[in-house]
């Protein structure tokens, strides 16, 4: 699971206007 949220992360580090 911990894997899994970390990718939820990156993926919202990587949402544009999110800095």
């Amino acid at each position: 699971v911990m894997d899994f949220l970390k990718k939820l992360v990156s993926w919202k580090n990587s949402l544009p206007g999110n800095e």
